[in-house]
């Protein structure tokens, strides 16, 4: 089993890297090239929902907005930013696998990847990747938090990793709004750890129901400052 599952790591991971080198060079399509104008007539001085017609939420173009100013506005920069998303999805799935299943992550990290990559050049940065790679984030950072709870006593930075769990899967919910319903599992599945520690098992999951909602309060003040709430809205 183990010769196998070495075979098939190596498969995959030539595939892997035959697909990067060989999709480095795609162009900007689809929603990318979409919210990169957007980006481009807000940096000029347009607000979105004002005075651009903006079909998507905020979080999409914050997303498409940090890209721009950290890596670039080209189609490159759109492909790195791709490639480190994709990244961070394989490393998540490698955290929520036990040792002895770490193939299994592995496998479904990278296999993630070949059929993301396999939707072409219209499917770079699209919202339902970065929805869906922030919601995997938050629970491994909520997974994180209790893992510390057990080893530390619950003593050693587990607050702050309740928080930033919630602002990952707040971030997923100002992309597509869908997202903020993952709260249910993530608070439901505290519970069981929680419980054992009576007067402490509520905060942790207000801490991380908290930090979901502050993105969404945050987005609302912001289109708010711009005078685009109502348009948003409408």
């Amino acid at each position: 089993a183990a010769v196998l599952q070495l075979i098939f790591a190596c498969v995959l991971l030539l595939c892997t890297a035959v697909v990067c080198v060989r999709t480095f060079h795609w162009p900007l399509q689809g929603d990318s090239s979409l919210i990169h104008y957007v980006v481009f007539l807000m940096d000029s001085g347009l607000k979105p929902y004002k005075d651009i017609k903006a079909v998507n939420l905020p979080g999409a173009i914050f997303i498409d907005w940090l890209v721009i100013h950290l890596l670039g506005p080209g189609a490159l920069a759109e492909r790195i930013y791709d490639l480190l998303v994709c990244l961070a999805a394989l490393l998540a799935m490698l955290y929520l696998c036990p040792r002895s299943l770490r193939f299994a992550g592995l496998f479904a990290g990278l296999m993630f990847f070949l059929i993301h990559a396999r939707d072409g050049a219209v499917q770079l940065g699209q919202r339902d990747l970065n929805m869906a790679v922030l919601s995997l984030l938050a629970f491994v950072i909520s997974f994180a938090a209790m893992r510390s709870e057990t080893s530390t006593g619950m003593r050693s930075g587990w607050t702050s990793l309740y928080l930033l769990s919630g602002l990952c899967l707040g971030a997923a919910a100002i992309i597509k709004p869908v997202a903020i319903l993952l709260a249910i599992p993530l608070v439901a599945g505290q519970w069981p750890e929680l419980r054992k520690r009576q007067g402490e098992s509520i905060f942790p999951s207000a801490l991380l129901l908290f930090g979901a909602l502050l993105p969404v309060a945050l987005t609302a003040l912001w289109l708010a400052g711009m005078g685009a709430l109502k348009p948003f809205l409408a």
